[in-house]
């Protein structure tokens, strides 16, 4: 049931400590017996302030092993509770963290499919997995009698929503990418205003932003035209959008016209991507090449200067 999930159940006895904190745990306790704290070198302050916090891992691998996902837990003394959305990971591109919304618009990956499973119980150490010698097995099984559409199955069902979500995580991708570009193009073309080169670097960095921006909209749309509900054609987004539509209740498998918005995003994306390659990684590599040559100052996505 896309509702509910699998608890992990854990208890630690004395919990996990960075090795900060476990060092100010013991100056702490020569603090309170007014004996002599010694001072940390530079070394240690820097190697500590680089380490990665601790973290329980849970590891969630499908019967043939392969890993399904994994979950993160606390590493405090004491009795915690965990729990799976029975789901795969989400596909969306990283972004920080909002602090209006918190987890209520969470991204949801793929409903996996009923059947066995099995759980690793592992403590990340400074980035490092450590086997902690406690695996589960359990079962997920479907609370509804027949969840799929007739000639359809379970399996069926995850391999497609598997490749949709491959194209949504591609494209929206894609679209986060070349916005960084776009946004390194203003840069350049501030920077080449106010440089000693003549006008034609800035003339390229301007024809390769505007091409670009135009195959984005082809796979995101174009913010003054959605406003008015103006599509002057569908995008590879939109077609996603029908082809995944409600991941958070739809266990039911694709229907027919689910399956030909996958079939022709997939093919306008090919398409964009063949365009895009060519002004990202033919036409602004040249110019990033040509304002190296030219001595322009540093912009971002140029690389090391010499």
């Amino acid at each position: 049931n896309p509702d509910f999930g699998a608890t992990f159940t854990y208890y630690l006895a004395e919990g996990f400590k960075s090795s900060k904190d476990a060092r100010r745990e013991k100056e702490m306790e020569k603090e309170k017996e007014n004996a002599d704290v010694v001072a940390v070198g530079w070394d240690t302050v820097i190697s500590e302030s680089r380490e990665d916090a601790p973290a329980i891992v849970f590891t969630v691998r499908a019967a043939d092993g392969s890993i399904v996902n994994q979950v993160e837990g606390p590493v405090t003394p004491g009795f915690h509770r965990v729990a799976w959305n029975l789901r795969y990971p989400p596909v969306q591109p990283w972004s920080p963290p909002d602090p209006t919304w918190g987890d209520e618009f969470e991204p949801l990956g793929t409903l996996a499919l009923p059947g066995r499973y099995t759980v690793e119980m592992q403590h990340r150490v400074d980035g490092e997995l450590v086997d902690l010698g406690q695996t589960q097995s359990f079962d997920v099984v479907s609370i509804r009698p027949d969840p799929v559409l007739p000639g359809s199955t379970q399996e069926q069902r995850v391999v497609f929503e598997s490749q949709a979500d491959e194209l949504i995580r591609a494209s929206q991708g894609t679209v986060a990418a070349i916005d960084a570009v776009i946004k390194e193009l203003d840069a350049v073309k501030e920077t080449l205003d106010r440089s000693k080169t003549d006008g034609s670097l800035y003339e390229l960095a301007n024809s390769i932003q505007q091409r670009i921006k135009a195959e984005r909209d082809r796979i995101a749309g174009n913010e003054m035209r959605d406003m008015y509900n103006d599509l002057p054609e569908m995008t590879v987004m939109a077609r996603m959008w029908h082809a995944r539509f409600d991941t958070s209740i739809n266990a039911h498998g694709p229907t027919a016209a689910q399956k030909d918005s996958l079939r022709i995003g997939r093919k306008l994306y090919d398409e964009v991507v063949a365009e895009l390659t060519q002004l990202v990684d033919v036409e602004y590599a040249g110019l990033k090449q040509a304002m190296d040559e030219a001595r322009v100052p540093y912009t971002p996505g140029r690389g090391l200067q010499r």
